[in-house]
């Protein structure tokens, strides 16, 4: 376990706050469904569709449940190099690798930049895994959680689900990016 994750679990912002998705992904159509989990009632709305483009590159897809045309953003790997691209409503980024051979990734945010003269904050992806699930938690310039995805290694539908934390857990846009960055 890195010593990162170890920070998180002390951390007290790592309740969940009342915003969870669940992504169910499938097989025959290689697209994923996002849909908000209501805590109370365990019923999912629809918000998110994801397509997979795997074959010519891999690439996915971000579309609004509403109007699957409109693209919200895009996310392309590379077979040559460990690093990501990303495409926010019009706005390029790449996801860093930060080590080789460890999961810790970085990306620059303006949803989460609390710099008066706009420049984006440096956010930090890292995980733990075990032998079903794979954490992937989502830090942000002071090292506090503000994402948490928990993936289902051995699931072949429900994948996993997104918990949203911190003071911008139900802010839209920051959602949009967590779920391209991811």
């Amino acid at each position: 376990m890195s010593k990162s994750y170890d920070r998180l679990s002390a951390n007290d912002n790592m309740q969940p706050s009342n915003t969870v998705f669940e992504v169910d992904f499938k097989w025959k159509r290689m697209k994923a469904l996002v849909s908000e989990k209501d805590p109370q009632t365990s019923n999912t709305t629809p918000k998110y569709i994801v397509d997979y483009h795997a074959f010519k590159c891999t690439t996915l897809v971000f579309h609004p449940y509403e109007d699957p045309e409109a693209v919200i953003g895009t996310g392309t790997l590379h077979p040559v190099t460990i690093h990501a691209d990303y495409e926010l409503h019009g706005q390029k980024g790449t996801i860093k690798a930060l080590k080789r051979f460890m999961t810790l990734y970085t990306h620059l945010s303006y949803n989460y930049s609390n710099s008066p003269d706009g420049t984006p904050a440096a956010m930090t992806w890292t995980s733990a895994s075990s032998f079903k699930t794979w954490d992937f938690i989502c830090l942000d310039e002071q090292e506090s959680a503000v994402a948490k995805f928990s993936a289902n290694c051995w699931s072949l539908n429900n994948v996993g689900c997104v918990e949203f934390l911190g003071p911008k857990a139900n802010d839209p846009a920051a959602r949009e990016e967590i779920l391209v960055t991811e």
